[in-house]
């Protein structure tokens, strides 16, 4: 017999992410994306898929929240 195996959707990684996203107030500088990129780069390889692609959201809201758009780049994950 089978057993699926169940991720917990709100892992500790996950909220240590999200707490430091919410700590951020836009426009975004360069300040705040070393933050962001220091606590979600040691995390992510810990993320189930769901929550890699709910953070890949904070990415997307750190972009449109940048001060300066050419900072775009330094984001973690950004190409």
């Amino acid at each position: 017999m089978n057993t699926a195996k169940i991720c917990p959707l709100h892992s500790s990684g996950f909220q240590e992410i999200q707490q430091c996203f919410r700590s951020l107030a836009p426009p975004y500088g360069l300040g705040e994306i070393t933050r962001f990129n220091r606590t979600y780069q040691s995390l992510y390889f810990q993320l189930n898929r769901e929550e890699r692609r709910r953070a890949e959201q904070f990415v997307d809201e750190l972009i449109d929240g940048l001060a300066d758009r050419r900072l775009a780049p330094r984001i973690f994950g950004v190409v």
